[in-house]
């Protein structure tokens, strides 16, 4: 399986069907927990290097976004980086 239907298969493990409250107070029929994805380690591995291979073809320098959600992200881009040899900032 390539990490991008690997991925697909951890995502879809994480979907709560049905009627679900969500933290705004509004209700979804469906929600998915992305966190059980990014805070597992074959999870985070497979998001992180996915992420970096596309974004790496901008010539970044640092990488980031709102704190809780983005950490295990920022952290797990910053490694895929650094094992190609690339120094990014990460930021949150």
């Amino acid at each position: 399986m390539d990490p991008r239907e690997e991925l697909m298969q951890l995502v879809k493990s994480t979907v709560a069907e049905g009627t679900v409250t969500l933290a705004s107070g509004a209700t979804s029929d469906f929600y998915i927990d992305g966190r059980q994805t990014t805070l597992d380690s074959r999870g985070l591995h497979l998001t992180a290097n996915l992420m970096w291979q596309r974004i790496k073809e901008w010539n970044v320098t640092a990488v980031g976004g709102p704190t809780m959600g983005a950490d295990p992200i920022v952290g797990g881009i910053l490694m895929a980086a650094a094992a190609e040899g690339v120094h990014l900032k990460g930021f949150l």
